[in-house]
């Protein structure tokens, strides 16, 4: 079942009681009623049918692009992130699925809201403040988030004009 929650758009899961003991009653009711957003980081999902554990990692699905990318919820830390399953890497998201979801939707509104308006004026030259705006719309939900990992690399690319 497809929502537009907080004009993001989630698809929510039914977890199995394995890859409900993993998580908190927080991340459980998130992904069964909000839903785990369709993109990360502008990168489409398709979803694993169903979500299952794997090793320390629940599973969620894979790039559009690149099925060697796999997304998920690491068991230790709860942490969201892209598995690497060809060369076994592990890479930063956000620090919980509440912050993921809040990221996501920060990300999605500053796209749609700002850049595609000109709110700001046209991406280039602005591409900078445009950047210098999501930094800190992530850092205030995750510090870590735009410090290091997948938000930080497109906050940096933005930076640089590269996207």
């Amino acid at each position: 079942m497809e929502k537009e929650q907080f004009k993001l758009v989630t698809k929510t899961k039914k977890l199995s009681d394995e890859v409900k003991k993993h998580l908190s009653c927080n991340d459980i009711w998130l992904i069964e009623n909000i839903g785990f957003p369709e993109r990360m980081i502008g990168i489409p999902i398709i979803f694993a049918e169903p979500i299952v554990v794997k090793s320390n990692f629940i599973y969620v699905g894979y790039s559009m692009y690149n099925s060697v990318l796999q997304y998920g919820i690491d068991i230790k830390s709860k942490n969201i992130i892209i598995w690497n399953s060809e060369n076994k890497t592990r890479f930063f998201i956000n620090s919980t699925m509440n912050q993921f979801l809040f990221s996501s939707y920060s990300y999605e509104t500053f796209i749609r809201r700002l850049i595609r308006k000109k709110s700001l004026g046209d991406y280039y030259p602005n591409y900078e403040i445009y950047a210098y705006l999501l930094r800190d719309l992530i850092f205030d939900i995750d510090n870590t988030a735009a410090e290091k990992g997948g938000w930080y690399d497109l906050i940096t690319e933005m930076s640089m004009g590269a996207i």
